[in-house]
This record gives C-alpha cells, structure tokens and sequence, in this order.
C-alpha cells in the first residue's frame, strides 16, 4: 500500500485461489480490504468451476469504472449471457458452495496421501511441506 500510495498507483489482486482455501484461520486477507480505493480486486470461474466458462469480476475504485469499461469493449469478446444466468443460479441456489466443500475434501485427500506417501520416502533434505491452498493444477476431478 506504501508504494501505491507514494506514487498514486493501483494494485491489482488475482485472487485465483480463494476458494479452494483449506484453513481460514491462515488464509491472509484480501488486499483489497486494507484500501479498496487503491486495489483492483479480481476472480473468475477458471479454477473453481471450468476453465471454459469465460466468467469473471473486478471490484474497483468507481473512478476506473469508464477506463476498465472501454478496454473491455476493446479486447474481450463478452460472455455468453446463458452462461452467466446459469452461474448465477448455481450461486444463488447454494450449489456452488457444495461444489466447493466437495472439491475441499477431496483436494485436502489427495494431500493427505500425497504427504504420507512423501513421509515415508528416503529423507530429501526437506525441512518443511506446506500446503495452503487446496487447487491443484490441471485436476479434472470436477463434478
């Protein structure tokens, strides 16, 4: 926030893994919330849903609503209206919060295993394995 405020810049926030969270009570918190005037705050479907659907949001400053506005209309091709009607429903009726604690159980599984099967190697010199975040790249494990 230091260096946007000296020189009246913007951050811009991709939070692409917020969902797949494991511990909230580690999870740091959205730069946005410390000054929302200074950050572009964004997410999308891509990592909790399909990459396809093409869906995604920005909460920002109400000052660069015309700028963001014109280089969208610029640059993107729009998303399918069906589309967003649907994953609105999906928010709407709750679905997409089961989607999210189903997919959280089996990430934090696949964790599970993955550290035994890495405890009872040969050791490697590993001091530490951490994980905070639940989404594993590429997985096609969606329902």
């Amino acid at each position: 926030m230091t260096w946007a405020r000296k020189v009246d810049g913007i951050i811009v926030e991709d939070d692409y893994d917020a969902e797949f969270w494991f511990d909230d009570a580690e999870r740091p918190p959205a730069v946005q919330g410390l000054a929302p005037e200074r950050v572009v705050y964004g997410g999308s479907a891509s990592k909790t849903l399909a990459p396809g659907l093409r869906i995604g949001w920005l909460a920002a400053p109400a000052h660069l609503t015309p700028a963001l506005e014109r280089a969208r209309a610029r640059q993107d091709l729009g998303s399918s209206t069906i589309d967003q009607l649907a994953y609105a429903d999906f928010i709407a009726t709750g679905r997409l919060e089961r989607h999210l604690r189903q997919m959280r159980r089996r990430y934090r599984e696949r964790l599970e295993a993955f550290t035994a099967a890495v405890a009872n190697l040969p050791p490697l010199q590993v001091d530490r394995l951490t994980c905070r975040s639940a989404y594993v790249p590429g997985d096609s494990a969606v329902p």
